[in-house]
């Protein structure tokens, strides 16, 4: 007697589920030996207490060579005006479905250089 594929899936998963369970125990016997260390701190650090931290100057970027600026992806402290506004903006072309233009922009020798969700 054959069993139909619905039902030994569901077989399957019961299995699975009782031998998870089974591997969830608080016996101190079955963990690995050793001492456990908590990655996580003790407690949160004072941040009012913290002593304060110095930042480099601003600086100006003509050239954004890769994503986030350059190659380490550090863009730094970027000099900006104190209010910005929209001085531009063009059509880059089709994004990939719902999620718009897959590639950031890149900016080299005054050019702009984008990539269409179509890679055209």
């Amino acid at each position: 007697m054959s069993m139909r594929p619905r039902a030994v899936g569901r077989l399957a998963l019961a299995g699975l589920a009782v031998l998870l369970v089974a591997a969830c125990t608080d016996d101190e016997e079955a963990r690995l030996p050793g001492e456990r260390a908590s990655i996580r701190p003790e407690a949160a650090p004072d941040v009012a207490s913290a002593a304060p931290r110095a930042i480099p100057a601003a600086r100006d970027v003509a050239e954004w060579s890769h994503a986030d600026g350059d190659a380490a992806r550090a863009g730094g402290h970027l000099a900006a005006p104190s209010s910005l506004t929209l001085a531009w903006r063009a059509d880059a072309g089709a994004g990939s479905g719902d999620r718009g233009i897959a590639a950031r922009p890149v900016v080299s020798d005054g050019l702009v250089y984008v990539r269409d969700g179509r890679a055209s």
